[in-house]
């Protein structure tokens, strides 16, 4: 198959969970032998793991496309030329903002949801779109580091992520030693003590697991929380805010904040994992042990090839409109 993604950024640059859960999408369907580009608008052109970064959208390159893949900020631009060009589409959701213009799409669009929780939640606005369920890939072995217990960390001090707790948290526990990440969107909070040191946004978050003993997610809100199954793989435990996509992600095997707003809560979890980390890192290396990521992306693989294959027969004498080699996206 020819994939063709239409998105707002992708790794290395853009370095966030949607964009890695794409990129990791697209790079198994390379090594499974299929063709994958990307359009990011601003984006250099380059290779990336085998997949194509191409800097100019022609007619050319959408017609050798089999199917259009797009999420977040780019959906409307990448569903017009679906229409256009008589394309499937697929999107990723994840999260719940509903985009009114995959809603009332009902032929040739098709939707990938981040977790069941997610897909339970946009019921009443995609249910009628037929739909797979892809966790974003975290490879075990690819994220298992050998860590130093030196930092409590938070990667994205961002208010998304929490960056304003988590200075309170460091503020409330002058003795601990913490990091903060930098993210690569949002305003990043950067008025922190002596006790935190700040790292620019890494395109491995592996460098920051490795200097890690707990990782913090005070995140007001989270449809997944791939930062904490990435940890997760190194045993390192998880403290996290209680939201539906947490618990999936970390499947009732991280600390959960009731109130994230409760800074006595926070210090009092820290005080627990710490006193008690074996029982939380063997906690966090059997959730590891859990993911079916290999399963997961074989179901997408195959979720595209149906796709592929009823659009290839639908679509294989219907192309009525001519489009010149100077239209350019």
């Amino acid at each position: 198959m020819n994939i063709l993604s239409i998105v707002h950024g992708f790794p290395p640059t853009h370095n966030a969970g949607a964009e890695w859960m794409l990129h990791d999408m697209l790079k198994y369907l390379v090594d499974k032998g299929h063709t994958c580009s990307i359009k990011s608008y601003g984006f250099p052109v380059q290779d990336i793991n085998g997949i194509e970064a191409i800097d100019v959208l022609t007619p050319k390159r959408i017609k050798e496309a089999d199917i259009i893949i797009t999420h977040l900020n780019q959906t409307g631009t990448a569903i017009n030329i679906a229409r256009e060009y008589q394309k499937p589409l697929v999107f990723l959701s994840h999260n719940n903002h509903k985009y009114g213009i995959i809603r009332n799409r009902r032929a040739s669009v098709y939707v990938v949801y981040n977790t069941y929780c997610m897909k339970e939640e946009l019921r009443d606005t995609y249910g009628h779109l037929p739909s797979i369920v892809l966790h974003p890939p975290v490879d075990p072995k690819h994220y298992k580091v050998r860590k130093k217990r030196e930092y409590i960390t938070l990667l994205n001090l961002a208010p998304q992520k929490g960056g304003d707790i988590f200075a309170k948290i460091t503020k409330a526990m002058p003795s601990e030693s913490f990091l903060g990440v930098k993210g690569s969107y949002g305003t990043q909070h950067t008025d922190f003590g002596k006790n935190v040191s700040i790292w620019e946004n890494l395109s491995d978050s592996r460098k920051a697991y490795k200097q890690t003993s707990i990782i913090l997610m005070p995140s007001p809100y989270e449809s997944y929380g791939r930062v904490a199954v990435e940890a997760m793989c190194s045993g390192i435990p998880v403290i996290c805010t209680d939201t539906d996509g947490l618990r999936e992600a970390t499947d009732g095997k991280a600390y959960y904040i009731k109130d994230r707003t409760n800074i006595s809560e926070w210090v009092s979890a820290i005080g627990e994992v710490k006193a008690n980390y074996q029982r939380w890192a063997k906690m966090a290396t059997l959730r590891s042990s859990q993911l079916e990521t290999e399963k997961e992306l074989s179901e997408f693989e195959a979720f595209l090839t149906d796709i592929n294959l009823k659009h290839g027969n639908i679509y294989a004498d219907s192309h009525k409109k001519h489009w010149t080699d100077s239209r350019v996206y």
